[in-house]
């Protein structure tokens, strides 16, 4: 019937929002260096702390260590520079690790 059509089809939403909260408070808790190649666009985030962090190898934050960074301005496009012309970008999580199917 339709109203069991619209029961499933709220909860398959209430489910994609379970996993939209989930992948958007990831997000900047994982970085990659970005190849040479590759020039950095869009935002510059200027935060020391986050730099030193990077070019020690610190790719993976917790949350909490994410927060005593302060880290602002960041965007699906941001990027650090950091010296010898290096630059690194938040790594996005594969969305469908929070979008799993059904």
């Amino acid at each position: 019937s339709s109203d069991d059509a619209l029961i499933a089809l709220i909860r398959q939403a209430s489910r994609n929002a379970g996993h939209l909260h989930r992948y958007t408070q990831s997000f900047g808790l994982k970085w990659k260096e970005a190849g040479p190649e590759t020039l950095p666009t869009g935002t510059e985030i200027h935060n020391t702390e986050l730099v030193t962090a990077l070019l020690k190898g610190k790719f993976s934050f917790t949350h909490q260590e994410w927060d005593k960074l302060n880290v602002s301005d960041l965007s699906h496009n941001c990027h650090v520079k950091a010296p010898g012309n290096r630059h690194f970008e938040p790594a996005f999580p594969r969305i469908e690790e929070w979008f799993p199917p059904g």
